[in-house]
């Protein structure tokens, strides 16, 4: 036997398994709000698509809540603790008050994506470290 032959006969075939992410429907933003917890003023971007759009829906209160942003673009205002203004609505902290017309960079924020992932092991590790006694 040549000594090719004799390697490939020692190599095993190589089963690759599948490695599925959680189903979209397992983050539910209604209970987490990470991506909205930890943005600095000015950080949730929004377009000039968007400005445009709430001008026309007269949508005020969603216009007087920006502020300049990064890229010259406008954002929207954080509380003092970093969360975005809009996050959280009467019995329901984790909901965007302005999700029926919410910005272009809140919609492109897919639940399970790996930045929503990101939001949320940072959102939880801060959390965890909070709680530790000291």
């Amino acid at each position: 036997m040549r000594q090719r032959d004799h390697i490939a006969a020692r190599r095993r075939p190589c089963k690759a398994r599948a490695v599925e992410p959680p189903a979209a429907e397992e983050f539910n933003c209604r209970e987490c709000g990470a991506c909205c917890r930890d943005v600095a003023d000015g950080t949730a971007l929004v377009s000039a698509e968007d400005l445009v759009r709430w001008k026309r829906e007269k949508a005020e209160h969603v216009l007087a809540s920006l502020v300049p942003g990064h890229f010259s673009q406008m954002g929207f205002a954080t509380h003092a603790n970093g969360t975005c203004v809009h996050l959280g609505t009467p019995g329901h902290p984790n909901d965007c008050s302005i999700y029926e017309t919410r910005g272009w960079s809140c919609r492109a924020l897919e639940p399970g994506s790996s930045q929503c992932r990101t939001y949320r092991r940072l959102y939880f590790a801060k959390l965890e470290e909070s709680a530790e006694p000291r």
